[in-house]
C-alpha cells in the first residue's frame, strides 16, 4: 500500500495532503495501518463529530514487478477510522448503501414467485433511521406491478439482508428490470441499484452459460457461494468441464461403486463428492449443469485398458488403418496422446453413449456439452473409407438424442463448421468456439455467424471466445486485469446481436484460453460491475433481444455528425437493427476509438472509446406511424429506460424520425416504436 488521498465536503482533492502517507504494519493486530493526523483538515476548519463523513480515501496498491498502480476497488479493503477511541466502520465503496440485490433463482418458470434479497449496509458514522427501500417492476420502461417497500433502520457499521417476495406476470418468455431506491426519513435518495428476473420454461431461450472447471474437496457452502456468485449474474447454465475420469470411460469406478475421487487428463485431484455438491447448487439456483465430454476421444492404452474401445472404430489419417488420428498433450499429463474415433460408427456411439448413461446414473447432470474439433480434415475409417466429418457428427448427435432422451444437449461446433448439426439433435443453441485461423477474425465475422445461425436454426448462438489470449500466456498465476473495453465491447457486440458470450465461471472467474483451468487473468471490480449491467440489460430486454419472431432490418440509420459504417469498421459507430412486430430496435456499437475490427485484443490494449454526448440519429424507417422513441444502455443508469423526444419527415431518403440521443459510451439500444 502506498499512496492515500483524502479529499474533504466540497469532494474535490485537498491540497494540503501532497505527500505519500506511508502505511505501517502492525504487528500487534496483524494488519496494515496508517494514521491521518487531524491537522491535514487545517484548511477547512477543525473537523468535528462526524464530519469525517464527508472524507474519502483511495489506497493504491503498487505492483513493483510490473511498476503498475492498481486502486483499492479490486482488493475489497475496509478501513477503520479512529479518533479518542471512537471508531467506524468505513468501505472501500463510499456511498453504496446497496451492497448487493439477489435473486434466489437464475431463471423461473411461469408461476413461479420471485424471493429478492437486498443487502444494505450503513458505512457511515451515523444512523439510519426511518429508512425506506422500494423496488420497482418494469418492462421496457413501464411498470408491470405495484411497489413494494420496506421500513429499515440501521445502526453505524451495521448490514441487514431486507427480503421481497414478487409474484411476476405469468407469460412465458419475458425478461423484466427490478430497480431499488433507498431514501432516508427526509425522503433524500442515499442509493439506488438495479436488477432483471427471466420467466421462461426453458433455459435455452435466453442462454446465459458459464463453467465449472475445479472441484477439490469442498463443502456444500463453499459450493454454493460459487453458485451464487453466478447467479448474481443470472447465469442459468453451467458447463463442467474436465469433471470426468478418462474421456472414453468418464465416470471412475462403477454406477454400484463409484470411487470417491480421481486424477483428471492433467492430474489434477477431482473430488466426486464436489462433483455432486456442485451440480446440486447449480439445481439450486435453477441452473442447467451439463456435463462435458469429448465426442470421439480416448486416452492412450485404450486397447489394454479393458474399458472395450476397439480401434477398429478409430479416425485415421492414413486409408490403411495406420496412423490413428488425434493429437499430443503436454508433458506429464495423464495420458501423452487423445486418439479419435469415427463419430459415424455404430459401435463408438453406442459404447460412449452408455459410458455418458452411467455417468449420469451416478451424478445428476441434465445434459451433454459434446465436445469436438472442427473440421479435422482428410481422416478415413478402418475400412479405408474417405469421412465426411460434417454427416458423421450429425449422425453422431442424432443418435445421441435417441440414446439420451431425457438429457439436454449443446455441442461444440469449432468455427461454426457446420450448420447442419444444429437440426440434427435438436440442440439446445448454438454454441461456437472462434479462432482466428479458421475464419473468425473480425467483429463482423461473429456477427455474420450470430446472423446466419440465427436464420438457419431460429436459435441463437454462444461463443466460446477467449480474449486477451497472448497477453493470458505471459502470467501463470491471475495478477494481471482483462482489459475493460475489448471485454464490454465484444460482450455488448454479441449480446445486442441476439448471442451470449461464453465467458463466466467458478465464482467470479472469466476465460482467457481454451482450458479452463489456466485462470490466468482477473476481472477489476469495476469490469465486474459492468459485465454485471450488462448481463442483468439482457434479462430485462430479452424480448427485444432474444425473441425467435425478430427479423433483420436493413434500413438507414444515419448519424450527421458521426461516421458510422454496417460492418464493425475501427474508426466508427457500428449500426444495425432488427424488427418485430411494433418495434424496430436499433443498435449503435462505439468503435470511433478502435484502431482495429478484430476482436480478440490478443494483448490487452483496445483502447476506451470516447463517450459521444447529445448527437442526432436519423432513422428512415419505411412505413408506418412512430409512436415513440427510448434509449436504454448497460453503460448508462445500470440500463434504465429514458423517452427520447422526436421529431418525424421525409426527404430523398424516404420518412424518418429524428430524435437526439444523450450519450454512448459503448453500446446503446434505441427502441422505435412503429405502428405498421
Amino acid at each position: 500500500l502506498s499512496h492515500f488521498y483524502v479529499n474533504l465536503g466540497s469532494w474535490t482533492w485537498d491540497s494540503n495532503i501532497t505527500s505519500v502517507i506511508a502505511p505501517q504494519w502492525d504487528t500487534d493486530t496483524g494488519r496494515i495501518e496508517a494514521v491521518i493526523p487531524l491537522s491535514a483538515f487545517a484548511s477547512t476548519g477543525t473537523p468535528v463529530m462526524g464530519s469525517w463523513a464527508y472524507m474519502q480515501i483511495v489506497i493504491v496498491y503498487h505492483d513493483s514487478v510490473t511498476d503498475t498502480w492498481y486502486d483499492d476497488d479490486l482488493f475489497q479493503i475496509h478501513y477503520r477510522l479512529t479518533d479518542e477511541g471512537e471508531a467506524w466502520l468505513y468501505g472501500n465503496e463510499e456511498g453504496s448503501y446497496i451492497q448487493n440485490v439477489a435473486t434466489d433463482e437464475a431463471r423461473y418458470s411461469p408461476g413461479d414467485p420471485v424471493e429478492i434479497s437486498v443487502t444494505v449496509g450503513n458505512r457511515v458514522g451515523i444512523p439510519i433511521v426511518d429508512a425506506t427501500l422500494q423496488v420497482d417492476f418494469t418492462q421496457q420502461g413501464s411498470t408491470v406491478a405495484l411497489s413494494q417497500t420496506e421500513l429499515l433502520s440501521l445502526d453505524p457499521g451495521q448490514t441487514g439482508i431486507f427480503k421481497f417476495i414478487w409474484n411476476p406476470p405469468t407469460t412465458d418468455y419475458n425478461g423484466y428490470r427490478l430497480d431499488f431506491t433507498l431514501t432516508d426519513g427526509n425522503g433524500v435518495v442515499l442509493d439506488t441499484a438495479a436488477s432483471a428476473v427471466d420467466v421462461s420454461s426453458d433455459w435455452a431461450r435466453y442462454p446465459r452459460y458459464g463453467f465449472m472447471t475445479n472441484y477439490p474437496t469442498q463443502n456444500p457452502a463453499e459450493s454454493d457461494y460459487r453458485m451464487a456468485r453466478l447467479n448474481d449474474f443470472h447465469v442459468n447454465g453451467l458447463q463442467f468441464y474436465d469433471w470426468q475420469w478418462m474421456h472414453h470411460v468418464p465416470l471412475a469406478g462403477t454406477v454400484l461403486e463409484p470411487d470417491a475421487s480421481w486424477e483428471d487428463i492433467q492430474g489434477r485431484f477431482t473430488s466426486g463428492e464436489t462433483v455432486t455438491n456442485q451440480i446440486d447448487g447449480a439445481h439450486d439456483y435453477n441452473m442447467v449443469a451439463q456435463n462435458y465430454n469429448l465426442a470421439y476421444g480416448a486416452w492412450d492404452g485404450y486397447g489394454e485398458d479393458g474399458s472395450g474401445v476397439d480401434y477398429h472404430w478409430g479416425m485415421w489419417w492414413a486409408n490403411n488403418c495406420t496412423d490413428q488420428a488425434g493429437f499430443d498433450l503436454p508433458e506429464g499429463w495423464a495420458t501423452p496422446r487423445m486418439y479419435w474415433f469415427n463419430p459415424a460408427d455404430t459401435d463408438w456411439q453406442t459404447y460412449i453413449f452408455n459410458r455418458e448413461t452411467d455417468a449420469m446414473d451416478v451424478y445428476p447432470f441434465d445434459g451433454w456439452h459434446v465436445d469436438s474439433f472442427g473440421d479435422v480434415g482428410t481422416v478415413y475409417d478402418c475400412a479405408g473409407n474417405l469421412l465426411d466429418n460434417d454427416v458423421g457428427i450429425s449422425d453422431f448427435l442424432a443418435a445421441a438424442a435417441v440414446a439420451l432422451p431425457d438429457k439436454k444437449l449443446t455441442f461444440n461446433a469449432v468455427a461454426n463448421f457446420s450448420t447442419d448439426v444444429h437440426d440434427a439433435a435438436d440442440l439446445e443453441f448454438n454454441y461456437v468456439e472462434a479462432w482466428e485461423t479458421l475464419g473468425q477474425t473480425t467483429y463482423g465475422d461473429l456477427k455474420d455467424i450470430l446472423d446466419s445461425n440465427w436464420d438457419t436454426t431460429g436459435k441463437p448462438t454462444v461463443f466460446a471466445a477467449y480474449l486477451d489470449y497472448e497477453y493470458a500466456k505471459t502470467t501463470t498465476i491471475p495478477q494481471k486485469l482483462f482489459n475493460d473495453p475489448g471485454v464490454r465491447f465484444l460482450d455488448s457486440l454479441l449480446t445486442a446481436g441476439g448471442g451470449g458470450h461464453f465467458e463466466l465461471g467458478e465464482g467470479l472467474q472469466m476465460l482467457s484460453n481454451e482450458y479452463f483451468p489456466a485462470l490466468n487473468v482477473e476481472m477489476s471490480a469495476t469490469l465486474r460491475s459492468a459485465v454485471r449491467d450488462l448481463y442483468d440489460f439482457a434479462v430485462a430486454n430479452a424480448n427485444l433481444l432474444y425473441d425467435p419472431n425478430l427479423v433483420d432490418n436493413t434500413r438507414t440509420i444515419d448519424l450527421p455528425a458521426i461516421t458510422t459504417s454496417t460492418d464493425g469498421t475501427g474508426g466508427t459507430v457500428w449500426t444495425f437493427a432488427r424488427e418485430k412486430d411494433g418495434y424496430d430496435i436499433l443498435h449503435l456499437l462505439n468503435l470511433l476509438s478502435a484502431t482495429t475490427n478484430e476482436w480478440r485484443d490478443p494483448n490487452a490494449d483496445m483502447p476506451k472509446p470516447t463517450t459521444e454526448t447529445d448527437f442526432t440519429v436519423k432513422y428512415y424507417y419505411g412505413t408506418g406511424t412512430v409512436s415513440g422513441v427510448q434509449v436504454a444502455s448497460p453503460d448508462t443508469d445500470q440500463g434504465a429506460y429514458e423517452d427520447l423526444s422526436y421529431s418525424t419527415g421525409s426527404d430523398v431518403g424516404g420518412a424518418y424520425v429524428e430524435f437526439i440521443v444523450p450519450r454512448l459510451e459503448y453500446w446503446d439500444m434505441i427502441v422505435v416504436g412503429v405502428v405498421r
